[in-house]
């Protein structure tokens, strides 16, 4: 792994990411970065985003999870902040309890259960748009408000 050049994130912190030192496995971690990158490319495209927003959202992720613990924020709720603050940065329009909904719709797809639209206007789409922002605040605070990003 350290033969790939980081520009943002120092070498000791990619060797020893918070995950690992809270006991997460390597492999677990890898697993669940992806699951959380599948959950917002998944989005962006019920979204109908561009896939710069996709790219935008997945480097968001992992500059993340080099800062904070798996533990600690759980991949899915993770994935659905980092998509709306993609969105804000490639200056796509997109309303917090669109992302709330179709989160939830995606949720309840990899769990098999039965379609269900969250309601708008309802005490669980309040407290699911709530939670996106409170999230997306936490990854602005722990990349410290750096957010440049350039794609190829």
């Amino acid at each position: 792994m350290s033969k790939i050049k980081f520009y943002y994130i120092p070498e000791h912190i990619v060797n020893q990411s918070p995950s690992s030192i809270d006991g997460i496995s390597s492999e677990e971690e890898f697993k669940q970065r992806i699951y959380c990158c599948e959950l917002l490319v998944q989005s962006v495209i019920l979204l109908k985003l561009p896939q710069k927003v996709a790219a935008t959202g997945q480097i968001l992720i992992h500059r993340f999870y080099y800062r904070v613990s798996l533990n600690k924020i759980k991949t899915e709720q993770l994935a659905s902040a980092a998509v709306f603050l993609a969105a804000k940065i490639e200056e796509q329009r997109l309303n917090v309890g669109r992302v709330a909904i179709v989160f939830q719709h995606l949720l309840r797809k990899r769990k098999n259960l039965p379609f269900q639209v969250l309601k708008k206007n309802t005490e669980e789409y309040n407290i699911a748009k709530e939670k996106i922002i409170e999230l997306e605040k936490k990854i602005l605070i722990e990349l410290g408000f750096q957010l440049h990003i350039e794609h190829p």
